[in-house]
């Protein structure tokens, strides 16, 4: 990270800082402007242990080979233990003529030790290729997501060697800027990028996808299930209409509405506790494994009363001229006794309602009525493929008691009933930071309006 001296930047490393974020101050300056621009922006705090690391350590040791190298960088990983067993937090200062022998393949993995072992790290007179260097080694040897951030040319090998490229817009030229995927003009922008917009922007994506696999993999299970009680006869539940508009629309548009609308806290709640960073931070493929694990539990689970809970009472109800209602009836009832649960269970995960979300959640709900209605009157009058089969099925279903009670009140409340069981447990059993945040901001609320 490229060192920048602008209003904000102290209370931006900050907050990084106590977001678990870990700083690296990468810079051409000399060691003592170095390490007084890292008090100035509170990078190096009171009481913390400051450890230096220079070329000097490897020629008073006169190390020239690897095995000598490394016990120079283990003396100074040494230093830096004993410091924080005074309990103390550490920062250390590296020299760009230490980095020079470090850098080395062999070496790189004890660097990466000692700085681990480091709260913040300083690297002074450092080359733009080290400066590249070094990012390649935290990607590499640490396995970390890296952001790089400069103003300017020199800082352009760090920035895109980096996972994230951000310039700073300045009066050293544009190079950097046009090597970045963000731009700004301030350092302390920063703090929102990751903080508040990154934090968003990465649960609203695991969410949908996550969500995306979870309806889809209930609506694959209504098949399989059919199957078992039509002999296997690959014939499909749904009709042709009801097939392309299940993700095409009725699901496809809350889904959008919550990507781009979702937000499970508010900014000023979110900058005011950088800790709330954690879940985004933290999250490694073993914990995204487990949430789509228990995401497509949660999808098999909901597939079984829908299917059998419609296909047992609809599928056995005869109609007025005492004739029991075809599979086409009966799929319709299932199809949207499958877009009721899954839509709600989507409101389940939902914190942040507006109009707009309000608008399109209950809105796709409400127009599968009149497009099953119509889909059932159309026939013989087009010839639309799948709308013979519903002829009369939207006049059975709608004035059918069974159909209320079964597809659109049963199956969905039994089927979300462990989601609301376990979003109560830990809400009020297992809170987390985030949970006692929200209690926070929703009796903020109410304070408000009395």
């Amino acid at each position: 990270m490229a060192c920048v001296v602008q209003d904000g930047v102290p209370d931006c490393l900050e907050a990084l800082g106590n977001a678990g974020i870990k700083v690296w101050v990468l810079t051409g300056d000399k060691v003592e402007t170095a390490i007084s621009i890292a008090w100035s922006c509170r990078l190096f705090v009171d009481g913390m242990g400051i450890v230096t690391f220079k070329e000097q350590d490897f020629l008073r040791a006169k190390a020239k080979t690897t095995a000598e190298r490394l016990k120079v960088i283990d003396s100074i990983q040494h230093r830096v233990k004993e410091v924080i067993d005074n309990k103390m937090s550490v920062g250390i200062v590296i020299e760009g003529g230490a980095l020079t022998v470090a850098l080395e393949p062999e070496l790189q993995d004890a660097l990466m030790a000692l700085c681990k072992l480091c709260r913040a790290v300083v690297c002074c007179r450092v080359s733009p290729m080290q400066k590249a260097q070094i990012t390649h080694m935290v990607k590499n040897r640490a396995g970390a997501i890296t952001l790089g951030i400069g103003d300017g040319a020199n800082d352009v090998g760090m920035i895109r060697a980096a996972h994230i490229g951000v310039g700073i817009s300045g009066r050293e030229g544009r190079a950097a800027v046009l090597a970045a995927d963000f731009s700004f003009a301030q350092f302390s922008y920063l703090q929102r990028l990751l903080l508040l917009h990154g934090r968003w922007s990465f649960l609203r994506n695991r969410e949908v996808v996550l969500y995306s696999f979870y309806k889809n993999w209930a609506y694959v299970l209504v098949y399989v299930y059919l199957q078992f009680v039509a002999g296997f006869s690959a014939v499909p539940i749904f009709t042709t209409l009801l097939i392309s508009t299940f993700n095409m629309i009725f699901t496809a548009c809350p889904i959008v509405a919550f990507a781009v609308i979702e937000q499970d806290l508010h900014k000023d709640t979110i900058l005011a506790n950088p800790e709330t960073y954690a879940s985004s931070r933290t999250a490694t493929k073993r914990n995204t494994l487990w949430l789509f694990v228990m995401y497509m539990i949660a999808g098999a689970w909901h597939s079984l009363p829908v299917f059998f809970l419609c296909w047992y009472t609809l599928g056995w109800t005869p109609g007025p001229d005492g004739l029991l209602q075809d599979l086409s009836g009966v799929g319709t009832a299932v199809f949207i006794s499958l877009v009721f649960t899954v839509t709600l269970k989507l409101c389940l995960r939902t914190h942040a309602w507006s109009w707009i979300t309000h608008l399109v959640y209950w809105l796709s709900l409400a127009l599968l009525f009149p497009f099953v209605y119509v889909l059932s009157i159309l026939w013989p009058s087009t010839s639309i493929s799948g709308v013979a089969d519903m002829t009369g099925t939207g006049a059975w279903l709608f004035s059918s008691a069974t159909f209320w009670l079964a597809a659109l009140a049963g199956a969905p409340a039994i089927a979300l009933l462990p989601d609301i069981a376990i979003m109560l447990f830990r809400r009020y059993l297992r809170p987390g930071v985030v949970t006692l945040l929200q209690e926070q901001e929703l009796l903020q609320k109410v304070k408000r309006r009395l």
